[in-house]
């Protein structure tokens, strides 16, 4: 599917893969930031109360006198509601497993008080976890940790029973009957059911290692900060959340927030969170408040379950459908509504000044050298001896392989080729083989290919850069150059190219994704287009380049549903150049982009002053940016003279061995063109060193 990309920059998109079978559950521990990065993605979903409380027209329901014929159901279309949340752009289902009251929606051995032994005597859950994979809808749930039904409880009233045996009983059946679940709503409102929230998580944890939790309330655990009837915000902004004021503000374990509330407007008579009455079923939020609302989570990384309330029958209401349906057309489309214009245009230019630049940046500052370049200008590659300059490194894992790898170009007088060297410390690069080649002669990549942009699990600045499949492959997008005998000869162009092992790369469109004989191709880029940076984001593809007109370098972004098929935006260039004076006055290029918080960080070269140098600019929704006008890292700032002439086009990883972030980079100095590598911490040797005064920021 393709979704065009007009003026505006929005998270675009449907959810509309389809599986035929429930996918399998993961059971190696993914790290945090790759996991939070797959939360976030599923962007928004839809959140269904169907259960007594649908019957009573109240939000909680007694339930000593009630049996499990109570749910008096006369029909359960999951398909509807899947269908309805693919259409609307929604990446899960977040589904009341059980409420207080203790009647569980699911096929349970540890209780009499479930679906299938209500009129309906179906596995509600078990239905649509089938519903789910058929429309390509993840699944998450909700789960009251508390219960009327156990001892000590006081029926209907804010005091739930023991049972912490019950509790794990149940938790295991959920986790171990009905395929992965994305996270956990714990609803805390009646108390702990006799399980502490650790205790709960690390047994959740047993079962699917990778399914996230959040409690609404108490004692803050997990990794998902929920707010019940929040609104959007980044992660430990108190005012975001209603109830949950406390955990918000003070909790360090979080990666991921959620903001919830019902799709029906307060109103009298009838519950708010379940169907509330017949007489009730005009009422809805308009879709210009959800979208608004939407946009909000996306700007903020944040997950948004809009709630929605089955009928007697087991069905979305018309209006419910009518108003995602709106919505969803509202997405795909980039048409928010006037407020969300006026919102966005008004914030641009406020919404990061020049003290939340400084400070965004301050963390990348103090950098310390290492003596000699890790990969040399020489590197003297069997097959390759020609091979007198490097240049353009990228370090990636690749799944389950413990090596880290690093990509690099050799130019051997003729052009570019990409070379794959592997380490087990990020020093020691050895093993260089060819990764990618010359293309066919007379064609776009002939000249030079330039591997590099790689498509990541996360792209949280700390996660490791593990390779990420799509539709079976690894893939990278990479700069080319039509014509051997030169450096960099133009015009150049971009191309996509996928692997099936990460190592050895070949070409996935034989045509260029990006070049100057476009008919969207801008004024600033008309002479030469060069490397590219690849962000997935709620499952659009973003491409970040920098281009020439004449001898001046600036940053555009494109934009695809399929990594194949690439629409520039319409404001390029995103990062131009500075001033007259400024460091990047005549380059603004190779932006590398990664997710910090609430807010996303490119670290680019800047051409000005006499050198090349690394700089860093800042956004909170990947179309603008502002530039921090001061280096991080300065030309020269190894005083051996290894970067004394440029310092540039940097490749970021954190080692979590020794809590460092170690930036390769292009040092060009009196050992010629190398992989150079700068460390935010000393790496304990004897060799390396702090930079000069003036030269590390």
């Amino acid at each position: 599917m393709k979704t065009l990309v007009a003026t505006t920059c929005v998270s675009l998109g449907m959810v509309v893969a389809a599986y035929s079978a429930t996918p399998a559950i993961n059971k190696n521990r993914l790290p945090d930031e790759v996991r939070a990065e797959q939360v976030r993605n599923m962007k928004w979903g839809m959140f269904i109360c169907w259960s007594f409380s649908t019957f009573a027209g109240q939000e909680w329901t007694p339930t000593h006198d009630k049996d499990a014929s109570f749910f008096k159901a006369t029909g359960c279309d999951t398909d509807q509601w899947c269908r309805t949340a693919r259409d609307a752009g929604m990446g899960y289902i977040l589904f009341l497993a059980k409420h207080h009251d203790g009647f569980c929606l699911w096929d349970t051995k540890t209780t009499d008080k479930k679906v299938t032994n209500s009129p309906i005597g179906i596995d509600v859950l078990a239905q649509l976890r089938k519903s789910c994979d058929r429309y390509g809808v993840n699944l998450a749930l909700y789960f009251s940790e508390g219960d009327w039904n156990w001892p000590g409880a006081v029926d209907g009233k804010r005091r739930g029973g023991n049972n912490p045996e019950a509790k794990k009983a149940q938790i295991r059946e959920l986790l171990t009957g009905y395929g992965p679940i994305e996270f956990w709503w714990m609803d805390h409102a009646i108390g702990t059911g006799g399980l502490s929230h650790q205790e709960t998580v690390q047994w959740m944890h047993e079962f699917q290692p990778n399914t996230f939790v959040g409690f609404n309330h108490g004692q803050p655990a997990g990794r998902l900060c929920l707010r019940e009837m929040g609104r959007p915000g980044k992660i430990g902004d108190k005012d975001a959340s209603r109830y949950n004021k406390g955990a918000e503000g003070s909790f360090k374990g979080y990666r991921v927030a959620e903001f919830t509330y019902p799709i029906l407007p307060p109103h009298k008579g009838g519950a708010q969170w379940f169907y509330s009455l017949p007489k009730h079923d005009s009422l809805c939020h308009p879709a210009s408040k959800v979208y608004r609302d939407y946009q909000g989570a996306m700007a903020h990384g944040n997950i948004f379950s809009i709630n929605i309330g089955p009928n007697y029958a087991g069905k979305i209401r018309d209006i419910d459908v009518k108003t995602l349906k709106e919505v969803g057309q509202m997405i795909r489309d980039g048409r928010p509504s006037q407020s969300v214009v006026t919102a966005r245009t008004a914030n641009v230019a406020t919404a990061i000044d020049a003290n939340t630049v400084k400070r965004w940046s301050s963390p990348y500052r103090g950098w310390h050298y290492y003596p000699d370049h890790v990969i040399p200008a020489k590197p003297n590659i069997k097959g390759h001896e020609t091979v007198q300059m490097t240049d353009v490194p990228t370090v990636f894992w690749r799944p389950g392989d413990k090596r880290r790898y690093m990509t690099f170009i050799g130019f051997d007088g003729k052009g570019y080729q990409s070379f794959v060297a592997e380490s087990e410390d990020l020093l020691h690069w050895t093993n260089m083989r060819l990764a990618m080649g010359y293309g066919p002669k007379g064609s776009f990549d002939y000249g030079g290919v330039v591997l590099g942009a790689y498509l990541y699990e996360a792209y949280d600045i700390k996660a490791p850069r593990i390779l990420k499949k799509h539709n079976g492959r690894y893939f990278t997008l990479y700069g080319a150059y039509p014509r051997q005998g030169g450096y960099e000869l133009r015009p150049g162009y971009e191309g996509v190219a996928a692997s099936d092992d990460g190592l050895i790369w070949h070409r996935a469109k034989d045509g260029p994704i990006l070049s100057v004989h476009q008919p969207d191709c801008g004024a600033w880029e008309k002479d030469c287009i060069y490397q590219p940076w690849l962000v997935e984001r709620q499952g659009k593809f973003y491409n970040f380049y920098n281009a020439a007109n004449g001898h001046v370098e600036q940053m555009g972004l494109a934009l695809s549903d399929d990594l194949l098929e690439w629409r520039r935006y319409a404001h390029n260039p995103v990062i131009p150049n500075g001033p007259k004076g400024s460091y990047n006055e005549k380059f603004s290029s190779d932006g590398k982009v990664f997710r910090e918080g609430d807010h996303w960080v490119s670290f680019f070269f800047g051409v000005g002053r006499g050198g090349a140098h690394v700089m860093t600019a800042f956004s909170r929704d990947l179309c603008h940016w502002a530039v921090d006008p001061d280096p991080i890292y300065k030309a020269g700032g190894n005083p051996s003279g290894l970067d004394k002439k440029y310092a540039h086009k940097i490749s970021l990883v954190w080692n979590p061995a020794n809590d460092s972030y170690y930036m390769f980079y292009c040092a060009v100095g009196n050992k010629g063109r190398g992989i150079g590598l700068i460390t935010s911490k000393p790496l304990g040797t004897s060799q390396q060193n702090k930079p000069d005064a003036g030269y590390g920021g």
